[in-house]
């Protein structure tokens, strides 16, 4: 399996499962799922990315081990929204705190990371460094799948009545009931626009706590533009609200 197809095996309840990791699919909540119910859990706590944890402990290396697994999950997410929200978390809300995101989105959009709109991130990093290079909270959801058959494909609205059906109720409302590191708790304001600095959308949050709604940022030109872009993912989303 490549670098994107991270999969993490563990066993509850006498099921042997498997869960894909997928940046910004609710990942946080998996995360401590496996440090709180793995048999190596007293040696999480010398991990300060969990990750790391779970690849030591819990990583799945080849494809003929992932199709031994019984149940395998994958939780994804709607494309646009995804998008949204990797933008709002990893680079609007951390402008202040430089990155390797931040270097990369000025290198390709020949501006200073405060001056980037949504609109700029959108066209002119995402789209046109292309999924190879861009920035892996922005690789599409299909990338990183194996060639396998998953038999549980969770809509991330829907994670804490599947996951109830498969760990329990007891763990599933201890992981998976409340979100985390979200902020889907924040107020949201109807200011800014597509065209909007970057610095002026943090100056805001800055002062009265306040993010930009979605429908703000994500009009219909660049929805249409997501949904061509992300054509695999909305198809696999599509398919698992479905059932």
């Amino acid at each position: 399996m490549n670098s994107r197809q991270l999969h993490f095996k563990i066993t509850v309840n006498g099921r042997n499962v498997s869960y894909l990791y997928i940046r910004k699919n609710a990942c946080s909540s998996w995360k401590k799922f496996f440090a709180g119910v793995s048999p190596y859990r007293e040696h999480a706590k010398e991990y300060q990315n969990l990750l790391g944890f779970m690849g030591k402990y819990h990583k799945i290396k080849t494809v003929a081990g992932l199709k031994t697994i019984q149940e395998s999950i994958i939780v994804v997410r709607e494309p646009a929204e995804r998008l949204f929200s990797g933008f709002v978390n990893q680079y609007l809300m951390r402008l202040d705190r430089r990155s390797l995101l931040h270097e990369s989105v000025e290198q390709h959009t020949g501006k200073r990371a405060e001056d980037v709109t949504f609109h700029d991130f959108l066209y002119a990093y995402v789209t046109d460094i292309g999924d190879e290079k861009v920035d892996a909270h922005f690789w599409s959801q299909r990338s990183h799948m194996a060639d396998v058959r998953y038999h549980h494909v969770w809509p991330i609205s829907q994670i804490h009545g599947n996951a109830k059906k498969v760990f329990g109720e007891q763990i599933a409302d201890r992981y998976f009931l409340k979100k985390s590191n979200s902020t889907h708790q924040i107020e949201r304001q109807e200011i800014s626009t597509p065209y909007s600095s970057s610095r002026d959308m943090f100056d805001i949050y800055e002062k009265t706590k306040e993010l930009p709604k979605f429908e703000c940022l994500v009009d219909p030109s660049a929805s249409r533009h997501i949904k061509d872009l992300y054509s695999d993912d909305y198809a696999l989303y599509e398919r698992a609200i479905r059932g």
